[in-house]
């Protein structure tokens, strides 16, 4: 082959990369231009993701498939708890250690302190404080007003429900003898309740004995094991918070669509009273194990903004029900008669900010020492 077929060859080889590389900068641009459109008309059109995020935080490491199926067995088990003495991270910054117990707050300990009323809290993320600092919590915040009459030990933990509060009750809260027992609703309780109850066997008294794991984590994102996986998964967490788009997108890729349809979707107002019907089993099983123990128990429902704009059907469920068992309901109203609440919740989260749990802590400690102060 001569220098001028080698020249020629040559300029065909220049030529078919230079038209391979314009086609994979088209291709390239063309997708980034679709997603930009995507996540904009995501913005435009679908509100924030937070079901989709929490579906997504199922992902944690500190799930394990092998966990004990025998909800009574003694040991750690995510059904109810984080594992003790583990590192997360809930403030949206820094790990922090769990407790000895697997929740956010100080060490427990079984013995009591003689004259000091003892309240344990069972919520879900809005009780914990979620993305804010551990002693920011509204819980705390009621503490530290109370003073050293009381303390508050918070059982709360993100992605938690009704059906979970009732086994961890029996597990876990009845060994510390609280005087009293404060469970708060939150508005997605009712679904998450029905999401679960395939996967819950229950005994003679009503109260979970075991969980499904394997059949349940099947309709589940699968949790991140490897290094790389939990790299990726601190990716997907920075994601969730800068994009409208990709929550909807990675749940619909990975999630069980029975599952996605069960836990995500938000019950219409037809489908509220049957869904209450069965929450509110499991809070008259909680109540009569309190009550069996000697202590009062208690309801709350922290708001979210759409209860300042109209009336939610959980909250006139819960209240009739409390009126109807004897029930003490913190029913907020001051907190809720505030006409730019707002400054209360985390712009593009949906929990309380720092303001909101102080605005709310200091009203439910003015509430339970009305009620659980003793009367001189």
């Amino acid at each position: 082959m001569n220098s001028r077929e080698n020249d020629v060859t040559a300029g065909r080889l220049k030529s078919f990369f230079a038209h391979a590389l314009r086609g994979v900068a088209l291709a390239a641009g063309g997708a980034l231009a679709g997603l930009l459109l995507a996540e904009g008309l995501a913005r435009v059109l679908l509100p924030k993701g937070e079901k989709q995020i929490a579906l997504l935080r199922m992902r944690a490491p500190d799930l394990q498939m092998d966990a004990a199926t025998d909800l009574r067995r003694p040991g750690y088990n995510p059904f109810l708890q984080r594992r003790p003495n583990s590192e997360w991270i809930c403030d949206g910054h820094s790990p922090e250690r769990m407790n000895n117990e697997g929740f956010r707050d100080r060490d427990f300990r079984e013995a009591k302190t003689p004259g000091v009323l003892r309240l344990a809290v069972l919520g879900d993320s809005f009780a914990e404080g979620w993305m804010a600092a551990r002693e920011a919590a509204f819980p705390h915040v009621a503490e530290r007003l109370l003073g050293p009459s009381f303390e508050v030990y918070n059982f709360s933990c993100a992605n938690r429900s009704p059906v979970r509060y009732l086994a961890l009750y029996d597990r876990i809260v009845r060994k510390y003898r609280p005087d009293a027992v404060a469970l708060c609703l939150y508005r997605n309780d009712l679904a998450e309740d029905e999401a679960l109850r395939p996967y819950v066997t229950f005994d003679a008294r009503g109260v979970p004995s075991s969980f499904d794991y394997e059949r349940y984590f099947r309709h589940t994102p699968r949790m991140p094991q490897t290094k790389w996986e939990k790299r990726f998964d601190r990716w997907q967490w920075r994601l969730c918070q800068g994009s409208r788009l990709y929550p909807y997108a990675a749940v619909w890729l990975t999630v069980d669509p029975e599952f996605r349809r069960r836990t995500l979707a938000a019950p219409p107002a037809s489908q509220i009273a049957p869904l209450w019907k069965m929450t509110s089993e499991y809070l008259l099983t909680l109540k009569g194990l309190v009550e069996e123990d000697g202590a009062r128990f208690l309801l709350a429902l922290p708001p979210d903004l759409e209860d300042f704009t109209s009336p939610q059907p959980l909250r006139a469920h819960a209240l009739r029900w409390a009126e109807q068992h004897d029930v003490p309901f913190f029913r907020g109203d001051a907190f809720l008669a505030r006409k730019t609440p707002e400054a209360f919740y985390l712009p593009n989260d949906g929990h309380f900010s720092p303001a909101g749990h102080d605005a709310y802590g200091r009203e439910w400690a003015a509430w339970l020492r009305a009620l659980l102060a003793p009367k001189s």
